[in-house]
């Protein structure tokens, strides 16, 4: 007999033997799902260590009001075999949202339960208009996700016989919030993990090979040996009408009751346009940048409207080398000769960011040969230490491919490894810069099996610590420097609020969807965390037209990283780039107050009439500012409505674009931005 769940709002049903097979919105009356089985174990067991297992056999439900508890006794191989399993799910409707839990016991002696994938949404077929959003590097968007998931193909490292999946990991490096979306344009579908420890997740979407059947779901690594317990309670499912900003408000929601405050960013950081990125000394010993050079390079970045200096390989061994010790070059000057060169840049107005790497270890430092690296550094699950290699070449060609350096990576849950960055700050104070920069602190690492360090093995929680570190980082920085800046790369939503600003990862350039349908769609975070400063990144010549990337960076609301050559040279090599950001730079200080200090709003508050057209909108106090661009190799005209609010005037970056009896027209990659105020004010 099926249980049926329904409190006004959601009707939720479950067959008799547990599967989901109803999800509705009252208020559409839609049902997304087909029925499904509700969770997979994948267990270690007879000498393979990863067998996925399903519900078997007769489920006990019991429903009292909008709660339903399922007891699942038994599981089911492929092979066919039947081993013993004790879960019990539990989902509870409340307002909105469907909540799901799990209590999961091991009671084979023969196995480990390795991974929990639960709850599992079969998604039903024939439903126009889906996509599916993610939060890799802050947002993708999947269009036409059926015909586009039978491109996706991993070579031979994954069962692509037996599913195509569009697998990431939360927190760090790709998953940048813990949730995910299934969206309709006018309705969809939240799905997320609340977990305010950070434990890692993976976010799955998946297509059965054999049923063609497509799945949602999220796994958690639970490594249950025999008679130990697992307990989650931490799933949220919640059906919704209007557009994705409402599944965006939902995980904001949820994120400021429990953990989440917005950083007090240094005002010098929040109204900066952004940074010029360079490298002084390669790997390979390649002088690139003299420390006497380096206020021609801030010069140049200036005539494009940069202020700021961001140094790279300013140590004796360069770039990606002998981490975690960074002593100046004794050959130009050492400590002295780069003080003086930072504080004659900062007599002119400029200001300089410090590189510092938060996690690599060079195996060749002394801090690795003396045992101190060795025993900070994430193990691996045989012992062994984790390893990276990052090879920067030189003019030849070996280097580049073989490289010259080896690194472990620290695990963050080891107290000394703390002591090393609080010196890195010291010493950062001393030569009296701007913002200290720690790299990759945003990214997740392989999880540690060193149980020396004092966690749980494997360390999945290993973002948790992350967290924690760059807080006290953070602590111990403001409490001796409160207007020096701090910055960290990759998006992650739990270390972002202990970081003054984010250098993203990895960012497409413009706006466009690849082979496979996946749309960048980093509107997704900046919606949901306006407060936090990111930039932009890849822009690194002028092979391409510069005007896209350049305009899809101020849409945004993103800071410019300049990166001329992959940092080696600045951006008077390229002189059209430099003269068109000096353009964008200066329109947007015409409006600084409410572009680089107001809220992100996303394409809320306002209509277009021209769907070609890109925009967004930005809040301050009364105002409202309306970014708009296209790519069309033509002029475009659109009118632009905003209930509420009265225009006050209009500016573009070339000042090309003009209004003609209530519409604006844009010529080709034209950049503009519409001023408004609330009526009455």
């Amino acid at each position: 007999m099926n249980a049926i769940l329904d409190n006004g709002n959601i009707r939720l049903t479950i067959d008799e033997t547990g599967k989901l097979t109803e999800l509705v919105l009252h208020e559409n009356g839609i049902n997304p799902l087909r029925p499904y089985c509700l969770w997979r174990a994948v267990m270690e067991y007879d000498s393979c260590r990863e067998v996925e297992a399903r519900p078997f056999g007769k489920v006990a439900i019991d429903t009292i009001g909008n709660r339903t508890e399922l007891r699942f006794t038994q599981c089911v191989t492929r092979k066919g075999e039947v081993l013993p399993l004790d879960a019990v799910c539990t989902i509870t409707l409340s307002g909105e949202e469907i909540r799901f839990g799990a209590t999961v016991r091991n009671i084979h002696p023969d196995t480990v339960i390795r991974e929990f994938q639960y709850p599992i949404l079969g998604i039903r077929r024939g439903l126009n208009r889906m996509s599916v959003i993610d939060s890799i590097e802050g947002g993708e968007r999947y269009h036409d996700f059926y015909s586009n998931i039978q491109k996706w193909r991993t070579a031979y490292c994954q069962q692509d016989n037996k599913y195509l999946r569009r697998q990431y990991l939360y927190p760090g490096l790709v998953g940048a919030m813990n949730c995910f979306v299934l969206d309709f344009k006018d309705w969809g579908v939240y799905y997320g993990c609340h977990d305010p420890e950070f434990d890692s997740t993976m976010h799955v979407m998946e297509l059965e090979q054999k049923t063609e059947d497509f799945n949602l779901y999220m796994a958690r690594y639970p490594f249950l040996p025999f008679q130990e317990e697992w307990q989650t309670d931490l799933f949220v499912v919640s059906p919704y009408r209007g557009t994705w900003h409402c599944a965006a408000s939902k995980y904001r929601a949820w994120a400021e009751k429990t953990w989440f405050s917005p950083p007090a960013v240094p005002a010098a950081v929040r109204r900066s346009e952004g940074w010029q990125r360079l490298i002084l000394r390669q790997q390979c010993g390649d002088l690139i940048h003299p420390y006497s050079t380096l206020m021609k390079a801030w010069e140049d970045g200036r005539k494009a409207g940069i202020d700021t200096l961001f140094l790279f390989g300013w140590t004796r061994d360069g770039m990606d080398a002998g981490y975690p010790v960074y002593l100046p070059d004794e050959r130009q000057g050492g400590t002295e000769a780069l003080k003086k060169a930072i504080r004659k840049i900062q007599s002119c107005g400029g200001k300089i960011i410090l590189y510092f790497n938060g996690q690599l270890i060079d195996m060749e430092s002394e801090y690795y040969r003396n045992g101190e690296g060795k025993a900070v550094c994430i193990k691996r699950h045989d012992g062994s230490e984790h390893r990276e290699f990052y090879n920067f070449g030189g003019e030849g060609t070996w280097l580049n491919w073989f490289g010259n350096k080896a690194f472990t990576v620290a695990c963050p849950a080891a107290e000394s490894w703390k002591k090393i960055l609080f010196r890195h700050i010291d010493f950062a104070l001393e030569l009296g810069v701007d913002s200290i920069f720690f790299d990759q602190t945003g990214s997740i690492q392989h999880p540690c099996h060193d149980p020396s360090h004092g966690h749980k093995v494997p360390f999945t929680g290993i973002m948790n610590a992350k967290r924690r570190l760059l807080k006290e980082l953070r602590e111990y920085l403001k409490a001796k420097s409160p207007e020096t800046g701090i910055g960290i790369e990759i998006i992650s939503d739990q270390t972002a609020q202990f970081a003054d600003f984010i250098h993203i990862c990895v960012a497409s350039k413009v706006r466009s969807y690849s082979e496979h349908g996946i749309e960048p769609f980093l509107e997704f975070f900046k919606y949901t965390f306006p407060e936090i400063i990111l930039s932009n990144r890849d822009i690194r010549d002028e092979r391409e037209p510069i005007e896209p990337a350049v305009n899809e960076m101020f849409l945004l609301g993103s800071h410019s990283d300049v990166e001329i050559y992959r940092c080696r040279e600045t951006i008077a090599e390229t002189p059209h780039y430099q003269e068109y950001l000096g353009k964008v730079n200066a329109l947007r200080e015409r409006f600084a107050d409410i572009l680089l200090t107001g809220r992100f709003n996303s394409t809320l508050g306002y209509v277009i009439d021209e769907p070609q057209i890109r925009s967004n909108a930005f809040l301050l106090e009364d105002r409202m500012a309306v970014v708009l661009t296209h790519r069309r190799e033509e002029e475009l005209s659109v009118a632009v409505h905003v209930p509420g609010y009265h225009f006050v005037r209009m500016d573009s970056a070339r000042g090309d674009a003009r209004l003609e009896n209530g519409r604006l027209f844009l010529p080709e990659y034209s950049l503009c931005v519409m001023l408004y105020r609330k009526n009455g004010c």
